[in-house]
Protein backbone atom coordinates (compact mmCIF):
# COMPACT_ATOMS: atom_id res chain seq x y z
CA UNK A 1 0.00 0.00 0.00
CA UNK A 2 1.58 3.29 -0.92
CA UNK A 3 0.98 6.85 0.53
CA UNK A 4 0.41 9.56 -1.87
CA UNK A 5 2.03 12.21 -0.18
CA UNK A 6 4.93 11.30 2.52
CA UNK A 7 5.60 13.89 4.95
CA UNK A 8 8.22 15.96 3.63
CA UNK A 9 6.96 18.36 0.87
CA UNK A 10 9.09 17.50 -1.93
CA UNK A 11 9.20 13.73 -1.15
CA UNK A 12 8.52 11.42 -4.23
CA UNK A 13 6.13 8.54 -4.27
CA UNK A 14 6.18 6.03 -7.07
CA UNK A 15 4.23 2.52 -8.01
CA UNK A 16 4.79 0.96 -11.33
CA UNK A 17 6.56 3.80 -12.38
CA UNK A 18 4.28 6.42 -11.17
CA UNK A 19 6.66 8.94 -9.50
CA UNK A 20 5.60 12.87 -8.60
CA UNK A 21 6.31 15.28 -5.91
CA UNK A 22 3.31 17.01 -3.76
CA UNK A 23 4.85 21.03 -5.12
CA UNK A 24 5.18 19.50 -8.19
CA UNK A 25 1.39 18.27 -8.70
CA UNK A 26 0.42 21.03 -6.51
CA UNK A 27 2.12 23.83 -8.88
CA UNK A 28 0.79 21.87 -11.73
CA UNK A 29 -2.35 21.81 -10.46
CA UNK A 30 -2.13 25.63 -9.97
CA UNK A 31 -1.63 25.99 -13.58
CA UNK A 32 2.04 27.47 -13.07
CA UNK A 33 5.00 26.48 -14.72
CA UNK A 34 7.04 23.52 -13.11
CA UNK A 35 10.75 24.47 -12.31
CA UNK A 36 12.66 21.75 -13.43
CA UNK A 37 12.63 18.78 -10.65
CA UNK A 38 -15.37 6.82 -32.17
CA UNK A 39 -15.72 6.54 -34.82
CA UNK A 40 -14.94 9.24 -37.60
CA UNK A 41 -18.22 10.77 -37.26
CA UNK A 42 -18.13 11.20 -33.54
CA UNK A 43 -20.20 13.73 -31.23
CA UNK A 44 -20.93 16.68 -32.33
CA UNK A 45 -24.06 15.82 -34.46
CA UNK A 46 -25.17 13.66 -31.44
CA UNK A 47 -24.99 17.00 -29.06
CA UNK A 48 -25.78 19.34 -31.94
CA UNK A 49 -29.59 20.63 -32.26
CA UNK A 50 -31.00 20.82 -35.58
CA UNK A 51 -30.19 24.32 -36.96
CA UNK A 52 -32.88 26.63 -38.15
CA UNK A 53 -31.10 28.92 -40.99
CA UNK A 54 -33.09 32.07 -40.07
CA UNK A 55 -31.41 35.07 -42.27
CA UNK A 56 -28.63 37.06 -40.82
CA UNK A 57 -30.00 39.97 -38.85
CA UNK A 58 -26.71 41.95 -39.83
CA UNK A 59 -23.79 41.89 -43.19
CA UNK A 60 -21.40 39.89 -43.03
CA UNK A 61 -18.22 41.45 -41.40
CA UNK A 62 -15.01 39.89 -41.28
CA UNK A 63 -13.51 40.24 -37.67
CA UNK A 64 -10.19 41.83 -36.93
CA UNK A 65 -7.05 39.58 -38.14
CA UNK A 66 -5.77 37.26 -35.47
CA UNK A 67 -2.95 38.91 -33.56
CA UNK A 68 -0.04 36.48 -32.85
CA UNK A 69 3.25 37.76 -31.32
CA UNK A 70 1.72 38.25 -28.11
CA UNK A 71 3.43 35.17 -26.34
CA UNK A 72 0.49 33.14 -24.64
CA UNK A 73 1.56 32.89 -20.71
CA UNK A 74 -0.33 31.87 -17.29
CA UNK A 75 -1.44 34.34 -15.15
CA UNK A 76 -1.76 33.86 -11.45
CA UNK A 77 -4.91 32.49 -10.00
CA UNK A 78 -6.26 34.33 -6.70
CA UNK A 79 -7.53 30.93 -5.40
CA UNK A 80 -5.55 28.30 -4.37
CA UNK A 81 -5.80 25.24 -6.58
CA UNK A 82 -7.81 23.33 -3.77
CA UNK A 83 -10.01 26.00 -3.25
CA UNK A 84 -13.84 25.35 -3.37
CA UNK A 85 -15.21 27.68 -6.65
CA UNK A 86 -18.48 26.40 -6.53
CA UNK A 87 -21.43 27.23 -4.23
CA UNK A 88 -23.51 24.71 -2.22
CA UNK A 89 -26.74 25.86 -3.77
CA UNK A 90 -25.02 26.26 -7.48
CA UNK A 91 -23.58 22.41 -7.21
CA UNK A 92 -27.14 20.95 -5.76
CA UNK A 93 -28.95 22.80 -8.81
CA UNK A 94 -26.89 20.96 -11.54
CA UNK A 95 -26.93 17.39 -9.24
CA UNK A 96 -30.13 17.27 -9.15
CA UNK A 97 -30.56 18.22 -12.66
CA UNK A 98 -27.94 15.99 -14.31
CA UNK A 99 -26.35 13.28 -12.43
CA UNK A 100 -28.12 10.16 -11.81
CA UNK A 101 -27.90 7.95 -8.34
CA UNK A 102 -25.70 5.41 -9.85
CA UNK A 103 -23.24 8.02 -10.84
CA UNK A 104 -24.11 9.19 -14.28
CA UNK A 105 -24.15 12.41 -16.20
CA UNK A 106 -27.14 12.65 -17.99
CA UNK A 107 -27.56 14.45 -21.39
CA UNK A 108 -31.51 14.76 -21.22
CA UNK A 109 -32.06 16.65 -24.53
CA UNK A 110 -29.94 14.28 -26.41
CA UNK A 111 -32.00 10.72 -25.26
CA UNK A 112 -30.66 10.44 -21.89
CA UNK A 113 -27.39 9.52 -23.45
CA UNK A 114 -24.05 9.99 -21.65
CA UNK A 115 -20.79 10.51 -22.43
CA UNK A 116 -17.29 10.31 -21.26
CA UNK A 117 -16.95 13.93 -21.94
CA UNK A 118 -19.87 14.78 -19.32
CA UNK A 119 -18.38 11.88 -17.02
CA UNK A 120 -15.21 14.37 -16.93
CA UNK A 121 -16.94 17.65 -16.49
CA UNK A 122 -18.99 16.54 -13.64
CA UNK A 123 -15.93 14.76 -11.96
CA UNK A 124 -13.93 18.20 -12.10
CA UNK A 125 -17.15 20.14 -10.98
CA UNK A 126 -17.44 17.78 -7.68
CA UNK A 127 -13.98 18.44 -7.03
CA UNK A 128 -14.16 22.01 -7.54
CA UNK A 129 -17.53 21.61 -5.15
CA UNK A 130 -15.75 19.85 -2.48
CA UNK A 131 -18.35 16.90 -3.51
CA UNK A 132 -15.87 14.14 -3.14
CA UNK A 133 -19.33 11.29 -1.96
CA UNK A 134 -20.43 12.76 -5.87
CA UNK A 135 -16.92 12.64 -7.26
CA UNK A 136 -16.40 8.98 -6.18
CA UNK A 137 -19.98 8.24 -7.62
CA UNK A 138 -19.11 10.15 -11.03
CA UNK A 139 -15.70 7.60 -11.41
CA UNK A 140 -16.94 4.87 -10.15
CA UNK A 141 -19.62 4.91 -12.76
CA UNK A 142 -17.32 5.78 -15.18
CA UNK A 143 -15.01 3.43 -14.20
CA UNK A 144 -17.29 0.30 -14.77
CA UNK A 145 -19.54 1.50 -17.73
CA UNK A 146 -16.96 3.15 -20.29
CA UNK A 147 -13.53 1.84 -19.04
CA UNK A 148 -14.12 -1.02 -20.67
CA UNK A 149 -11.68 -1.07 -23.72
CA UNK A 150 -8.59 -2.78 -22.00
CA UNK A 151 -6.20 0.35 -22.43
CA UNK A 152 -7.31 2.60 -19.70
CA UNK A 153 -9.33 4.91 -22.38
CA UNK A 154 -13.04 5.44 -22.27
CA UNK A 155 -15.16 4.47 -24.42
CA UNK A 156 -16.97 7.75 -25.50
CA UNK A 157 -20.95 7.03 -25.44
CA UNK A 158 -23.22 5.42 -23.24
CA UNK A 159 -27.02 5.19 -24.21
CA UNK A 160 -28.74 2.85 -21.57
CA UNK A 161 -31.78 2.73 -24.14
CA UNK A 162 -29.72 -0.34 -26.32
CA UNK A 163 -28.53 -3.50 -25.61
CA UNK A 164 -25.51 -3.77 -24.91
CA UNK A 165 -25.51 -0.06 -23.27
CA UNK A 166 -21.99 0.57 -25.17
CA UNK A 167 -22.68 -0.14 -28.92
CA UNK A 168 -19.13 1.68 -30.27
CA UNK A 169 -15.85 1.50 -27.93
CA UNK A 170 -14.09 3.96 -29.64
CA UNK A 171 -12.95 6.80 -27.33
CA UNK A 172 -13.18 10.38 -27.50
CA UNK A 173 -9.61 11.98 -26.23
CA UNK A 174 -11.08 14.98 -24.70
CA UNK A 175 -13.03 12.61 -22.21
CA UNK A 176 -10.15 10.89 -21.60
CA UNK A 177 -8.32 14.31 -20.81
CA UNK A 178 -10.96 15.62 -18.64
CA UNK A 179 -11.08 12.53 -16.20
CA UNK A 180 -7.66 12.01 -15.85
CA UNK A 181 -7.13 16.16 -15.00
CA UNK A 182 -10.29 15.74 -12.76
CA UNK A 183 -8.46 12.16 -10.99
CA UNK A 184 -4.98 13.90 -10.27
CA UNK A 185 -6.56 16.78 -9.23
CA UNK A 186 -8.70 15.12 -6.90
CA UNK A 187 -5.59 13.00 -5.59
CA UNK A 188 -3.72 16.19 -4.47
CA UNK A 189 -7.46 17.79 -3.10
CA UNK A 190 -8.12 13.85 -0.74
CA UNK A 191 -4.37 12.81 -0.65
CA UNK A 192 -5.84 9.80 -2.40
CA UNK A 193 -3.66 7.28 -4.13
CA UNK A 194 -6.04 5.30 -6.27
CA UNK A 195 -7.20 8.59 -7.81
CA UNK A 196 -3.46 9.15 -8.71
CA UNK A 197 -2.90 5.63 -9.89
CA UNK A 198 -6.28 5.66 -11.87
CA UNK A 199 -5.07 9.00 -13.37
CA UNK A 200 -1.50 8.03 -14.45
CA UNK A 201 -3.02 5.43 -16.22
CA UNK A 202 -5.23 7.40 -18.66
CA UNK A 203 -2.55 9.78 -19.05
CA UNK A 204 -0.69 7.11 -20.14
CA UNK A 205 -2.31 5.48 -22.58
CA UNK A 206 -3.32 9.50 -23.91
CA UNK A 207 0.40 9.57 -24.81
CA UNK A 208 0.65 5.94 -26.39
CA UNK A 209 -1.90 5.98 -28.63
CA UNK A 210 -3.13 9.91 -29.05
CA UNK A 211 -0.52 11.85 -30.01
CA UNK A 212 -0.04 11.81 -33.62
CA UNK A 213 2.41 13.58 -35.63
CA UNK A 214 1.97 15.82 -38.67
CA UNK A 215 5.17 17.74 -39.82
CA UNK A 216 7.46 17.14 -37.54
CA UNK A 217 4.45 18.45 -34.57
CA UNK A 218 2.34 16.68 -32.27
CA UNK A 219 -1.11 16.91 -32.50
CA UNK A 220 -3.90 15.52 -30.33
CA UNK A 221 -6.12 12.77 -32.12
CA UNK A 222 -9.91 13.14 -31.67
CA UNK A 223 -9.67 9.44 -30.81
CA UNK A 224 -7.54 6.10 -31.08
CA UNK A 225 -9.12 4.95 -34.45
CA UNK A 226 -11.15 6.66 -37.09
CA UNK A 227 -9.82 9.63 -37.12
CA UNK A 228 -5.86 9.60 -39.29
CA UNK A 229 -7.11 8.70 -42.94
CA UNK A 230 -10.79 10.14 -43.40
CA UNK A 231 -11.80 10.12 -46.61
CA UNK A 232 -11.46 13.17 -48.55
CA UNK A 233 -8.99 14.85 -46.48
CA UNK A 234 -5.53 15.19 -47.10
CA UNK A 235 -4.47 14.73 -43.67
CA UNK A 236 -5.30 13.69 -40.25
CA UNK A 237 -8.73 15.02 -38.77
CA UNK A 238 -8.22 17.48 -35.29
CA UNK A 239 -10.51 18.99 -33.02
CA UNK A 240 -9.07 21.96 -31.50
CA UNK A 241 -11.72 22.11 -29.22
CA UNK A 242 -10.26 18.67 -27.54
CA UNK A 243 -7.44 20.75 -26.20
CA UNK A 244 -8.09 20.98 -22.28
CA UNK A 245 -4.63 23.10 -21.82
CA UNK A 246 -5.29 22.84 -17.99
CA UNK A 247 -4.39 19.34 -18.02
CA UNK A 248 -0.85 19.43 -20.16
CA UNK A 249 1.04 20.75 -17.37
CA UNK A 250 -0.03 18.05 -14.84
CA UNK A 251 0.26 15.15 -17.02
CA UNK A 252 3.87 16.39 -17.40
CA UNK A 253 4.42 15.80 -14.13
CA UNK A 254 3.12 11.94 -14.11
CA UNK A 255 4.15 11.16 -17.52
CA UNK A 256 6.93 13.25 -18.44
CA UNK A 257 8.41 11.02 -21.45
CA UNK A 258 5.49 12.46 -23.58
CA UNK A 259 5.61 16.03 -25.11
CA UNK A 260 2.68 17.65 -23.14
CA UNK A 261 4.68 21.17 -23.46
CA UNK A 262 4.69 20.56 -27.28
CA UNK A 263 1.18 19.43 -27.84
CA UNK A 264 -0.13 22.13 -25.87
CA UNK A 265 1.81 24.55 -28.18
CA UNK A 266 1.34 23.44 -31.22
CA UNK A 267 -2.67 23.23 -30.05
CA UNK A 268 -2.47 27.05 -29.66
CA UNK A 269 -0.54 27.44 -32.96
CA UNK A 270 -3.49 25.56 -34.91
CA UNK A 271 -5.67 27.07 -33.20
CA UNK A 272 -4.25 30.55 -34.26
CA UNK A 273 -4.18 29.86 -37.67
CA UNK A 274 -7.48 27.67 -38.28
CA UNK A 275 -9.69 30.93 -38.72
CA UNK A 276 -12.28 30.39 -41.64
CA UNK A 277 -15.50 32.03 -43.06
CA UNK A 278 -16.29 35.46 -43.05
CA UNK A 279 -15.42 36.04 -39.26
CA UNK A 280 -12.22 34.53 -38.97
CA UNK A 281 -13.64 31.56 -36.52
CA UNK A 282 -12.41 28.75 -35.70
CA UNK A 283 -14.33 25.01 -37.48
CA UNK A 284 -15.52 22.36 -35.12
CA UNK A 285 -13.03 20.27 -37.41
CA UNK A 286 -10.35 20.83 -39.31
CA UNK A 287 -7.68 18.75 -41.15
CA UNK A 288 -4.10 19.02 -40.98
CA UNK A 289 -1.07 18.24 -43.50
CA UNK A 290 2.24 19.63 -42.94
CA UNK A 291 1.21 22.76 -41.02
CA UNK A 292 -2.07 23.21 -43.58
CA UNK A 293 -5.02 23.67 -42.26
CA UNK A 294 -8.84 23.06 -44.17
CA UNK A 295 -12.03 22.30 -43.12
CA UNK A 296 -12.37 18.89 -42.35
CA UNK A 297 -14.38 16.81 -45.04
CA UNK A 298 -16.86 14.57 -43.51
CA UNK A 299 -18.19 17.15 -41.02
CA UNK A 300 -20.51 20.12 -40.91
CA UNK A 301 -18.60 23.54 -41.96
CA UNK A 302 -19.49 25.46 -39.22
CA UNK A 303 -18.35 26.85 -35.83
CA UNK A 304 -20.56 25.65 -33.28
CA UNK A 305 -21.12 23.47 -30.10
CA UNK A 306 -17.10 22.20 -30.32
CA UNK A 307 -15.31 25.21 -30.96
CA UNK A 308 -16.94 26.89 -28.59
CA UNK A 309 -15.54 25.57 -26.06
CA UNK A 310 -11.98 27.14 -27.06
CA UNK A 311 -12.28 30.60 -25.23
CA UNK A 312 -13.44 28.87 -22.34
CA UNK A 313 -10.59 26.08 -22.14
CA UNK A 314 -8.39 28.83 -22.57
CA UNK A 315 -9.54 30.83 -19.62
CA UNK A 316 -10.18 27.83 -17.20
CA UNK A 317 -6.13 27.32 -18.11
CA UNK A 318 -5.84 31.08 -17.16
CA UNK A 319 -3.95 31.48 -20.53
CA UNK A 320 -3.21 35.13 -21.29
CA UNK A 321 -1.58 36.59 -24.55
CA UNK A 322 -3.84 34.63 -26.87
CA UNK A 323 -6.20 36.87 -29.60
CA UNK A 324 -10.25 36.35 -28.62
CA UNK A 325 -10.96 39.39 -31.22
CA UNK A 326 -12.61 37.65 -33.70
CA UNK A 327 -15.23 35.30 -31.26
CA UNK A 328 -15.53 38.63 -29.30
CA UNK A 329 -16.47 40.36 -33.16
CA UNK A 330 -18.88 37.77 -33.90
CA UNK A 331 -20.39 37.23 -30.58
CA UNK A 332 -20.70 40.77 -28.66
CA UNK A 333 -19.54 43.35 -31.10
CA UNK A 334 -21.04 42.89 -34.01
CA UNK A 335 -24.18 40.41 -32.27
CA UNK A 336 -26.16 40.02 -29.06
CA UNK A 337 -23.63 38.59 -26.33
CA UNK A 338 -24.14 34.89 -27.71
CA UNK A 339 -21.89 32.50 -29.61
CA UNK A 340 -23.62 31.17 -32.87
CA UNK A 341 -23.29 28.48 -34.82
CA UNK A 342 -22.71 29.50 -37.78
CA UNK A 343 -22.22 27.87 -41.36
CA UNK A 344 -18.42 28.84 -42.48
CA UNK A 345 -19.51 28.92 -45.83
CA UNK A 346 -22.96 30.91 -45.99
CA UNK A 347 -22.65 32.64 -42.72
CA UNK A 348 -25.75 31.62 -41.98
CA UNK A 349 -25.79 31.34 -37.82
CA UNK A 350 -28.33 30.73 -35.25
CA UNK A 351 -27.60 31.99 -31.56
CA UNK A 352 -26.65 29.98 -29.32
CA UNK A 353 -29.09 31.59 -26.35
CA UNK A 354 -28.28 29.67 -22.75
CA UNK A 355 -26.47 31.21 -20.35
CA UNK A 356 -23.83 28.85 -20.58
CA UNK A 357 -22.32 29.90 -23.91
CA UNK A 358 -23.23 33.47 -23.35
CA UNK A 359 -20.52 32.92 -20.61
CA UNK A 360 -17.83 31.48 -23.03
CA UNK A 361 -18.90 35.00 -24.99
CA UNK A 362 -18.38 37.29 -22.10
CA UNK A 363 -14.86 35.34 -21.31
CA UNK A 364 -13.60 36.07 -24.98
CA UNK A 365 -14.77 39.89 -24.09
CA UNK A 366 -12.82 39.65 -21.03
CA UNK A 367 -9.80 38.46 -22.28
CA UNK A 368 -10.21 40.71 -25.22
CA UNK A 369 -11.19 44.06 -23.85
CA UNK A 370 -11.34 43.53 -19.94
CA UNK A 371 -14.86 43.65 -20.14
CA UNK A 372 -16.94 43.01 -17.50
CA UNK A 373 -18.64 39.37 -17.37
CA UNK A 374 -22.40 40.95 -16.87
CA UNK A 375 -24.13 40.01 -13.43
CA UNK A 376 -26.48 37.73 -14.64
CA UNK A 377 -23.93 35.10 -15.97
CA UNK A 378 -22.51 35.16 -12.41
CA UNK A 379 -25.22 33.12 -11.01
CA UNK A 380 -26.25 29.82 -11.97
CA UNK A 381 -29.22 27.71 -13.33
CA UNK A 382 -29.29 24.77 -15.30
CA UNK A 383 -30.63 24.95 -18.12
CA UNK A 384 -29.69 22.00 -20.72
CA UNK A 385 -26.70 19.73 -20.07
CA UNK A 386 -23.93 21.04 -22.30
CA UNK A 387 -24.33 24.73 -21.78
CA UNK A 388 -25.08 24.15 -18.13
CA UNK A 389 -21.73 22.51 -17.90
CA UNK A 390 -19.76 25.36 -19.64
CA UNK A 391 -21.80 27.47 -17.37
CA UNK A 392 -20.33 25.80 -14.40
CA UNK A 393 -16.56 25.59 -15.43
CA UNK A 394 -16.45 29.50 -16.74
CA UNK A 395 -18.02 30.51 -13.47
CA UNK A 396 -14.95 28.60 -12.07
CA UNK A 397 -12.00 30.04 -14.67
CA UNK A 398 -13.58 33.83 -13.68
CA UNK A 399 -13.54 33.11 -10.13
CA UNK A 400 -10.26 31.33 -9.39
CA UNK A 401 -8.66 33.88 -11.38
CA UNK A 402 -10.67 36.70 -10.53
CA UNK A 403 -11.39 37.59 -14.38
CA UNK A 404 -13.52 40.84 -14.86
CA UNK A 405 -15.53 40.48 -12.13
CA UNK A 406 -18.22 42.79 -10.36
CA UNK A 407 -18.10 43.67 -6.97
CA UNK A 408 -21.30 43.99 -6.66
CA UNK A 409 -22.15 40.02 -7.57
CA UNK A 410 -19.57 38.42 -5.17
CA UNK A 411 -21.51 34.99 -4.50
CA UNK A 412 -20.38 33.65 -0.93
CA UNK A 413 -18.49 30.27 -1.19
CA UNK A 414 -18.09 28.64 2.58
CA UNK A 415 -15.86 30.83 4.30
CA UNK A 416 -14.83 33.34 1.35
CA UNK A 417 -16.07 35.22 -1.37
CA UNK A 418 -15.86 34.41 -4.86
CA UNK A 419 -16.74 37.44 -7.23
Amino acid sequence: MISLFPAAANATMGTEGFRVTRADVVAAAAHTPRRSSRTALRASALRTPALRTPALRAPALRAPVLRTSAPVSRAPASAGADATLIAAHEWADYKARFLAPDGRLIDRENRGISHSEGQGYGMILAMHAGDREAFDRIWGFTRRALQIRGDSLLAWRYDPATTPRVTDINNASDGDILVAYALLRAAVKWNAADYAKAGDDIVQAIGEQLIGWDNGKPILKPGAAGFDRMEGNRGPVVNLSYYFYAAFDLFAVVQPRFPWAELAAHGRELTAKARFGHRNLVPDWVSVSRGDLTIARGFAKRASYDAVRIPLYMAYASMTGFDMSAQDAAWNRNGSGAPKARDLITDVAEEMNDPGYRMVAALSACSTRRAPIPAHLQSYRSTTYFASSLHMLGLVAARKAGLCDNASTAVMIGSRTAR
